[in-house]
């Protein structure tokens, strides 16, 4: 974030993506969320950490393979409203930038991308919460594609 209070807005990009420093100091100095949408694999691993972490994803892993997760937006709705303020990483920013586009045109007004992702928070030593490993066919088995450290 700026002196002045405003975000540290991307040039060029079609939804409101924000560079790493801002998101970090939004997610340590105010009411924002993250919302990691890696698989719950990538998330089980490792993840950003800071006080409200949240993990949809946005494949998930079936018998078939890795596919979309059309019940991606159900499952922010689960856990967030639409008023929520959240920031969005995937690994690189890029898919999250699609994610944020679709919460924006599903109702959702406060939601930013997060420039670099997961790449990008780690390349700025930023602190992660470290778990255990998980298999992608443990994927397959879980009932539920969100997970949250809230």
């Amino acid at each position: 974030m700026d002196p002045t209070g405003q975000f540290n807005l991307v040039p060029g990009k079609r939804v409101p993506t924000i560079d790493v420093r801002s998101a970090k100091a939004l997610l340590d100095n105010s009411d924002y969320g993250f919302l990691d949408v890696r698989s719950g694999v990538e998330f089980s691993r490792s993840h950003v950490d800071v006080p409200k972490v949240m993990n949809v994803p946005d494949l998930v892993y079936t018998a078939e393979g890795w596919l979309i997760n059309h019940n991606f937006v159900d499952g922010v709705a689960s856990i967030c409203k639409e008023k929520d303020h959240l920031i969005l990483g995937s690994q690189t920013g890029e898919e999250s930038v699609h994610i944020t586009a679709e919460l924006l045109t599903s109702g959702y007004k406060n939601v930013l991308n997060m420039d670099g992702g997961y790449t990008a928070w780690c390349r700025n030593g930023f602190p992660l919460k470290q778990l255990g490993r998980r298999n992608p066919e443990d994927e397959a088995t879980t009932s539920s594609p969100v997970n949250s450290d809230t």
